[in-house]
């Protein structure tokens, strides 16, 4: 019986040291987080279970926990110390420097958006995805020094860059302006840093709005400004549009064709 309890609590004691080290690392990447991306993280139903975690954790300096309100609603977010930081990384694994974030400095638009990127990352995750790469940690060319909000490497191999899309942009900024992201992002393409671009938005009304306003484009200039039609070819092809409850789709998209088609 000795045996059995010493055994329990061994294994409790590496569940919870688990959880600890994977939010950790969760935090280095992201800076903030919520609850329920927690509670999901930490595969927890419970939110009483999931905040006495915490607790725990912002007793030791390893998060600090910190409620925002906005438009009449209060939500409890999760940040990084530097102690939780320097702690986040494995015995000789070196040391980086990453920035932590002053939750009360960001905007409620900003953390939208940070939830939606970590939402789709445990999706991509959930779903076999693998290789995730925060936005800060792409490396960028002097040449184009544009950075997708992640980039994650689908089941069949390819090479996915990730927007969260909550509200569309001018077509000046996507197509037509003086450096558009679509250029931003086919140059990408190109120097084989991925292989295709999804848009993701937070319903399926505004990925379906987004992709007329692709579809509407009919050329694009290279960074010779020397224009390529762009709508029903390989380009547009590279450039799918999806909600984000129903992401990541099945790995079906032909990368058979080049862009320079």
């Amino acid at each position: 019986m000795k045996t059995n309890l010493v055994h329990s609590v061994a294994t409790r004691q590496a569940r919870g040291a688990a959880k600890r080290r994977a939010l950790l690392r969760w935090l280095r990447d992201f800076g903030v987080t919520s609850v329920p991306h927690v509670m999901y993280l930490w595969g927890m139903a419970s939110r009483s279970s999931c905040l006495k975690g915490l607790r725990a954790m912002e007793r030791e300096e390893l998060v600090s926990l910190e409620t925002l309100t906005a438009l009449g609603r209060s939500s409890l977010l999760v940040s990084l110390t530097p102690h939780g930081l320097a702690l986040s990384f494995d015995e000789g694994e070196p040391f980086e420097d990453r920035p932590t974030v002053n939750v009360s400095t960001v905007s409620l638009f900003t953390l939208q958006h940070r939830w939606d990127v970590q939402t789709a990352r445990l999706q991509a995750e959930a779903a076999g995805w693998l290789g995730w790469v925060t936005e800060g940690r792409f490396s960028v060319s002097s040449s184009n020094d544009y950075r997708p909000d992640g980039l994650v490497v689908r089941p069949d191999g390819a090479r996915v860059a990730l927007e969260l899309e909550r509200s569309i942009k001018s077509k000046k900024r996507y197509a037509t302006g003086p450096d558009p992201l679509i250029r931003r992002h086919l140059l990408h393409i190109l120097d084989q840093r991925y292989d295709l671009v999804h848009y993701v938005s937070p319903t399926p009304e505004l990925a379906a709005r987004l992709s007329r306003l692709f579809d509407s484009v009919a050329t694009v200039k290279d960074s010779r400004r020397q224009p390529h039609a762009f709508a029903g070819t390989a380009r547009r092809a590279r450039f799918e549009f999806h909600h984000l409850a129903a992401w990541p789709p099945p790995s079906s998209s032909d990368l058979g064709r080049s862009v320079n088609e």
